[in-house]
């Protein structure tokens, strides 16, 4: 019963870890961008 619950944990923070890490990926790459054009 504890190794189940182990890897019941484990499988929500990997499904946590790709939800979040996908969510800051998109923005990231286009606020410096912004920020340049922005600038000049």
């Amino acid at each position: 019963m504890g190794y189940n619950f182990w890897r019941c944990l484990l499988d929500i923070l990997v499904q946590m870890l790709k939800l979040s890490l996908p969510a800051p990926s998109p923005p990231s790459p286009v606020s410096p961008y912004r920020l340049l054009f922005t600038d000049h």
